[in-house]
């Protein structure tokens, strides 16, 4: 899906499927910086890798940068929030089952 310029303002970080296999179901992970996720948690273990830029990690299981090229396990019932410090980009790696369930505002 192409960016639009309207992206550029949109306070969140876009995550987008990618593909999903009989195992495994991929996303795209895109933003600006400053854009946000907000507070969520997988019902399954994921593995989220940063390909380009930097995102700020905040999670149960302690906060960190993760710069690109750095990848994070993240165990079911994990709760995180991620925010972009550059503009990035990463991938979220999960079995397709797998749900994940952002807290209400």
């Amino acid at each position: 899906m192409p960016e639009t310029q309207l992206d550029a303002y949109l306070p969140l970080l876009r995550l987008l499927p990618i593909e999903t296999g009989q195992d495994l179901k991929l996303y795209a992970l895109n933003g600006r910086t400053g854009q946000v996720m907000p507070p969520c948690c997988s019902d399954r273990d994921l593995f989220l890798s940063v390909q380009q830029g930097q995102l700020w990690l905040e999670s149960t299981a302690g906060n960190r940068v993760l710069q690109a090229r750095e990848s994070e396990f993240l165990p079911a019932g994990t709760r995180f929030r991620l925010e972009s410090l550059t503009d990035s980009r990463g991938r979220l790696i999960m079995p397709a089952e797998a749900q994940i369930n952002f807290e209400a505002r």
